[in-house]
């Protein structure tokens, strides 16, 4: 079922990212001018959206490589720094796949074919040493600045990001062990409008933009993501999320009690009969 493709997305992204490779190392900067991109990133930090569980109803739309768009309603569920929980409704309100991730394990559940995969991330990367992990997803979906491999970050490692200027923007960049690049655009209302993640022989680009903030609280929240990846100069596909109906802090309930009739398959399974 073609749908389905809109549950895999994110498992694919972890994917491609486990698979470059790239040569450099970040700096840090000095002076007056890394005081001031200290305070940038404070001040950003200071304005993303603050929570424990959110809730959302995405609109989401997957473009493939052959140009086609699929199209879905997606339930969100997040309890931070625990629990992603998407459910790919394409019609009626009938959840048709779920992927659910966690801060060590990802599992898709095939609601039609009452199957379901569940694998660690240490044995699905065990072969692409790269620091990408459960936070940083997280991270790109609450528009936030992160550091590769780490839940959180503090403002003593605030130097672990190089800085660089346009007239426009700002941006910080940092890589990690497995030598891909992470670069954080800030525009000149101090909200982060773009994260991208690249590797240095210039092969593979994910690019997520951020757009359409509104208010929630004291803070502002992008309502419109769009990520986009391309490899070898080509456009493989890219994803657009809307978000509506967003709740925070409400109480969330996750069950799998359903599981216990389902088979359990390999990931490899999965994938090939999709």
């Amino acid at each position: 079922m073609k749908v389905s493709k809109l549950a895999l997305v994110c498992l694919v992204m972890l994917a491609v990212l486990a698979g470059c490779k790239s040569s450099r190392k970040a700096t840090g900067e000095g002076g007056a001018e890394a005081k001031e991109g200290r305070a940038l990133l404070e001040s950003v930090e200071e304005g993303t959206l603050r929570f424990h569980t959110l809730s959302a109803r995405l609109s989401a739309d997957l473009k493939l490589q052959d140009g086609k768009e699929l199209g879905s309603r997606v339930e969100l569920k997040m309890v931070r720094d625990s629990m992603i929980q998407l459910s790919v409704q394409p019609f009626l309100g009938i959840e048709v796949f779920r992927l659910e991730l966690t801060t060590d394990t990802v599992r898709l559940i095939d609601r039609m074919g009452k199957r379901y995969v569940a694998e660690r991330y240490s044995g699905l990367l065990e072969q692409s040493p790269v620091d990408f992990n459960f936070y940083n997803l997280q991270a790109l979906f609450i528009n936030r600045v992160f550091l590769p491999g780490q839940a959180d970050f503090t403002k003593h490692e605030y130097n672990r990001f190089r800085m660089s200027r346009a007239p426009e923007y700002t941006e910080f960049k940092a890589t990690d062990r497995g030598k891909l690049f992470y670069t954080f655009r800030i525009d000149r209302e101090e909200k982060l409008a773009r994260t991208e993640i690249n590797d240095a022989e210039g092969r593979f680009s994910l690019a997520w933009r951020y757009a359409d903030f509104q208010t929630y609280g004291q803070q502002l929240f992008p309502v419109s993501m769009n990520a986009d990846v391309v490899v070898d100069n080509r456009s493989v596909g890219g994803l657009s999320l809307y978000y509506s109906r967003i709740q925070l802090d409400k109480t969330l309930k996750f069950s799998n009690e359903q599981l216990r009739k389902y088979r359990r398959v390999t990931l490899e399974e999965i994938l090939k009969s999709l």
